[in-house]
């Protein structure tokens, strides 16, 4: 059996590993409830094995980004941004814990572990 050279970077399999990239690692939730095109909440996985993610999602109004980094084993330093007009939740997982929840505008947080 011969392998040929991937030829298109824009298989879908490339766009399901963003998706889930942005979706899950990132956490970057656009309008869940599909009633509030504006609605954006932010919920990152922050998976062990990596110490930092980034990613970026363009909107009609704007660009939302979600942007972490581990700064030891309990405590994460996130920075989120969201277009003018945009509002959400921060929501965490797995024990993780922060005193702001509310999303606008641009704004870093500091994610704290028992």
């Amino acid at each position: 059996m011969r392998f040929e050279k991937i030829k298109s970077m824009d298989h879908h399999f490339w766009g399901d590993i963003a998706a889930w990239y942005i979706t899950y690692i990132a956490g970057i939730r656009i309008n869940e409830e599909l009633d509030d095109i504006y609605r954006v909440d932010v919920s990152p996985y922050f998976v062990k094995q990596l110490d930092q993610a980034e990613a970026r999602h363009e909107m009609p109004y704007g660009t939302v980004v979600s942007s972490w980094q581990r700064l030891n084993e309990k405590e994460i330093s996130l920075f989120v941004s969201l277009p003018e007009g945009a509002h959400g939740q921060l929501k965490l997982h797995d024990g993780w814990k922060c005193d702001d929840t509310k999303l606008c505008g641009g704004k870093k947080f500091l994610v704290t572990r028992d």
